[in-house]
């Protein structure tokens, strides 16, 4: 992969469709939701060990990620969210990796930098972001289950 525009695309709109509508779906019918999320997502990060930026690291952000895109079909019934979220996810590492836009290869750690300004903001981004959707999930949930049948 390149990470040309059109692969992250691509990438977004096929593997959620594959992971959420081949793969979840059916296990949501046979087992429950939360088991079936989890079993895509733990199976999707294992598609992506072959990749070049799947360093140790990556491994649970990769699985973390994955269950929450889980999470947004499951919620919401829908690929729309998770394609747009994949895609965006996607756009984002790319950037941050190859472009130099927002960082390089050349970053230290946080193991040899320590808690600096740039990992707070990245942090703090971060944390609001992920409350945002969660609080956004647990809302649609709420709703839908209010709904008289």
């Amino acid at each position: 992969m390149t990470g040309s525009s059109a692969e992250t695309d691509s990438a977004g709109i096929c593997e959620e469709t594959g992971f959420r509508v081949y793969m979840q779906r059916p296990l949501e019918t046979r087992y429950n939701p939360r088991v079936a999320v989890l079993i895509s997502a733990f199976l999707f990060t294992i598609v992506h060990l072959n990749k070049g930026w799947e360093l140790a690291g990556m491994v649970l952000i990769t699985f973390l990620g994955s269950t929450l895109l889980g999470l947004m079909a499951w919620t919401f019934g829908s690929l729309i969210p998770g394609m747009i979220g994949h895609v965006l996810m996607d756009i984002g590492l790319f950037a941050y990796w190859w472009t130099g836009i927002a960082g390089t290869f050349m970053e230290r750690p946080i193991s040899e930098t320590g808690v600096d300004g740039p990992f707070l903001l990245t942090s703090a981004v971060f944390a609001a972001s992920l409350s945002i959707v969660l609080l956004t999930i647990r809302k649609y949930r709420k709703r839908v289950q209010a709904r008289p049948s």
